[in-house]
Parts: structure tokens; C-alpha cells; sequence
């Protein structure tokens, strides 16, 4: 599909679908619009259910209440906004996409009060209402072939803002207070979140605007590892199959497509002449600014999908491939990710609406299954180059993790107490298994509520250390 043709599609709803999201603009949000300039919409709240229904179908490991649960999560945070985004491409059409409601929520940025270090190319406002993707933060590298940052509802806004979550001496102040109390590790801990709160990390395959593109996609089925050159570690640059993407309506079946996949002893060459060819109807999608890429280009990202910064124009496309979403409906928090596939996922569910059915899901509501083996749930484009030393145990690996077990780990500071971006988590994760809050580990640290991005966030600003940061401050 054309990008003119999809700007006439989304255009005629514009007027009555923005009079629509205007009426459920929660008053304290919209004094403050997002980042990108527009006004936050709240999830449909009928997706949140009580804590001791969660907590039930967790004591009978009932799994397929918990798929439709995390699918009718998804159909509201996915649901359109009426609120549009629109960018001047390089060939000077304007590209206009309407954004989901996730997409009018608070990135990390304005949500704990700091500024990205600045960047040369973000000189003179350059950068001003960027989308502020960067690599993704949890692991150790092993390329970027997506680009992500975190979004928060504003009930955790208003938490970060009621407890001063947003400096790094409140965490330092509140760790010194427990030691000098004694305080037992299993309450060395922040405040609870109130409120239906969800917080999430979406990410995106960038994609040129004028030419068909083969991208490699996750074969599954589910988390099943297979259709990788790498099994030990199948990242993205590693899967053996693709899809090419077409926002040219140019494409022919057949067309000899060659890709270099990841070996264990290098790189490969693989041409492809049977493939699907997809177009952006099957993807959440929106087209790139000037700002967009500026920011792009200032931030600790080298490749996104094989397309260097450099490469980049205003009106090529970030594809929507990846998602966690957790939200604090009960004491553990629900965890469940969303990754793109080429087919429609069948059990979906009404509430999630084309092109959102084409994720799938997998979700970490327990440590372990019924028969007392670790539950596995993680996120094909996200987890697998996470290896090594960022675990207390080395041996442990992203593709074999459950995400609630990470983030029961999460404590401020990180076990090596390192503000930069690159190091700071090494040695903090934990991949699978219970974690119960007073391991040995928690000694002399704050327990986040299980959450990184207030570490991330906070000991970024390094009071107190002598090593650069990468953010600073808001003013």
C-alpha cells in the first residue's frame, strides 16, 4: 500500500474520531500533552480486573484465562486514539498515522523529570517532539535491530510525582534510611503504585519508505526455538525466514531477495525466492520525522535493521514488532510481551483490532508451572542478546527467561552501582525461577516495585559519582 493511499484511508476519521478521545480525557492529563504534543488517553479501564481474580487463576495455573486477559490488555492500549501523527517525508508528501492510545502516553524521559545528555544533532531544537527511540536498555549489546523507549500511564506519573521518584537522592536517602533502621529486606522496598497503572516497552524495526524490504521474522510457533542460525543465541540477525515489507505496492513474488543471517562463526549468506510479501496494513506503523531521525543519530544507535542512521530520511517507517506490558492489577504485577508474526493470531479476542492481531503473546503471571519447572516467557526481538555477564549467574540467557522473574530482581542501586548505560545492569538480572524478595542480593539496596526504568532513570544521574551520565535533569 502506497503511503499516499494510506494517508487518504486514515484522513476522513480524523474529525470525529478526535471529538471522541477528547471526552475521555482524563482533566489532570490534559493540562500536559506528551512529548510528541499529544494528549493522553487513558486505557479502557473495563480491561482491568480485581487482584483475587488474577491471583486465582494463578493458584490453578489457569493459562487460558490469562492469554484472554493479556489480549483484552492489549485491545485497550491498542485501541486508536483519534489524535494523528503527521511528518513532512523527504520527497515532501506529508505521511499521516493515526496513533494508538499507548502512543499518547509519558516516555521515560518526562516521566522521571531528566533530559537525554545533548546531542549535536539535536542543536537548536532539532529534536523538539521526537519520538525519543533508542536501543533497547536491557541488554548487553548484540546489535540493534530494533529501537525502543519506554511509556507510562499518567497513574504512574502521578506516583513518581507523589514520592519523588524522579531524583536519585530519594532512592540514596530512602536506602540509607533503611539501613540505619534495620529494615528487613522483605520491606526495603519504594511505595506500592495505585491505580490501574501499566507500563510498557514498545519497539520498532525501521524499515525505507521507498523500496520493499525483507525483514526477518520470529518462526515460533510461540517461543519454540526454531528456524535460527544461532539456537544458543537467536537473535534477530540470526532467524533463517522472511517476510518482505512493501510500502511501495512495488513488489513481485519471487524476486530473488539475499540477507546475511548470524552464524556462530560469522555471517552467511542466505537468497530467498519464496517468501510472503506483507504490506503496512499488517503492522502498527508510523513514518519518521526530521526530528525524529536527529534524535536517532544522537543517541547510542549504530544500525537499526542494517540501515545506518546516516541512511535514514524523513517519511521512512518504524514498524511496531515488539511489546512488554505490565500492569500493577495485583501484588506480583502481570507481565506479558506481544511480538509481530506474519499470520493473524486466531484467539485474539474482539477488543484487538487489525493490525494488532497479528502479535502474539507470552505471559509470566507465576515463577514456575504446576509440574515445578521454571514458566519461560520472554520477547523474541527483545531477550535473546541478553547473555553473560548481566546475570548473577553468567550461564543464564535471555531466550530461556521469564520476565517476571527479572523484574522481581529489580533494586536500586545495581550491584556494581555504574551509571552508564552500557554496564550499569551487570550482575542485577535474574532469569527464571522465583525470586522472593529478601535473596542476599536485596542487602543494601532498594527494591523498585519491580521496576528498571526508576533504576535506569535515577542512576543515570550519578550524584554523587565520578563517571559521565546519560541523562541529566529536567528543568
Amino acid at each position: 500500500m502506497s503511503l499516499d493511499r494510506v494517508k487518504s484511508r486514515l484522513c476522513h476519521a480524523m474529525a470525529i474520531a478526535a471529538g471522541a478521545a477528547a471526552l475521555t480525557m482524563p482533566a489532570a492529563a490534559q493540562q500536559r500533552p506528551n512529548t510528541i504534543g499529544v494528549q493522553y488517553v487513558a486505557p479502557n479501564q473495563s480491561a482491568f480486573v480485581p487482584a483475587a481474580t488474577i491471583d486465582g487463576w494463578v493458584r490453578n495455573f489457569d493459562d487460558a484465562a490469562i492469554r484472554k486477559h493479556a489480549y483484552d490488555l492489549w485491545g485497550a492500549l491498542t485501541a486508536m486514539s483519534g489524535q494523528f501523527h503527521s511528518v513532512r517525508a523527504a520527497g515532501g508528501q506529508t505521511v499521516r498515522t493515526e496513533l494508538a492510545v499507548f502512543d499518547t502516553w509519558y516516555d521515560e524521559y518526562e516521566t522521571f523529570h531528566t533530559q537525554p545528555i545533548p546531542a549535536p544533532s539535536c542543536a537548536n531544537n532539532a529534536c523538539a517532539r521526537a519520538f525519543r527511540l533508542h536501543g533497547p536498555r536491557q541488554g548487553t549489546g548484540g546489535g540493534n535491530e530494533v529501537v525502543s523507549f519506554n511509556k507510562y500511564t499518567i497513574e504512574f506519573v502521578n506516583y513518581v510525582n507523589q514520592f519523588g521518584y524522579f531524583g536519585e537522592k530519594t532512592l540514596r536517602d530512602l536506602n540509607s534510611q533503611f539501613d540505619h533502621n534495620n529494615t528487613p529486606l522483605a520491606q526495603r522496598s519504594t511505595q506500592p503504585v495505585a491505580g490501574n497503572a501499566v507500563m510498557l516497552k514498545p519497539s520498532y524495526y525501521i524499515i525505507k519508505r521507498n523500496k520493499p524490504t525483507a525483514m526477518q521474522y520470529w518462526k515460533g510457533p510461540g517461543l519454540n526455538i526454531d528456524g535460527s542460525a544461532y539456537p544458543a543465541v537467536p537473535t534477530t540477525a540470526t532467524w533463517e525466514q522472511i517476510v518482505v515489507v512493501d510500502p511501495t505496492g512495488t513488489a513481485r513474488p519471487g524476486t530473488p531477495q539475499t540477507i546475511k543471517v548470524l552464524t556462530q562463526n560469522g555471517f552467511k549468506e542466505m537468497t530467498f525466492t519464496d517468501y510472503q510479501i506483507v504490506g503496512l496494513d499488517r503492522f502498527y506503523w508510523f513514518a519518521l520525522g526530521e526530528q525524529d531521525i536527529n534524535y536517532i543519530k544522537g543517541g547510542n544507535v549504530f544500525t537499526v535493521n542494517g540501515v545506518l542512521p546516516t541512511e535514514l530520511e524523513p517519511g521512512d517507517i518504524a514498524l511496531l514488532v515488539a511489546m512488554h506490558v505490565t500492569t500493577n492489577e495485583n501484588r506480583n504485577w502481570t507481565w506479558q510481551t506481544f511480538f509481530w508474526r506474519p499470520q493473524p493470531v486466531p484467539d485474539v479476542g474482539p477488543s484487538v483490532k487489525p493490525p494488532f492481531n497479528n502479535y502474539d503473546t507470552a505471559t509470566a503471571y507465576y515463577f514456575t508451572k504446576k509440574d515445578g519447572t521454571p514458566q519461560i516467557a520472554f520477547n523474541p526481538y527483545l531477550e535473546p542478546p541478553i547473555i553473560g555477564p548481566i546475570y548473577l549467574d553468567p550461564t543464564m540467557r535471555g531466550a530461556d527467561s521469564n520476565c517476571m522473574s527479572c523484574h522481581h530482581a529489580a533494586a536500586f542501586p545495581t550491584l556494581n552501582n555504574d551509571p552508564s548505560p552500557a554496564t550499569m545492569l551487570f550482575g542485577s538480572y535474574w532469569s527464571k525461577g522465583p525470586v522472593s524478595g529478601t535473596e542476599e542480593w536485596f542487602q543494601g539496596r532498594v527494591k523498585t516495585h519491580f521496576m528498571w526504568g526508576i533504576i535506569l532513570q535515577n542512576q543515570c544521574l550519578a550524584t554523587g559519582l565520578n563517571i559521565p551520565s546519560f541523562c541529566t535533569p529536567a528543568n
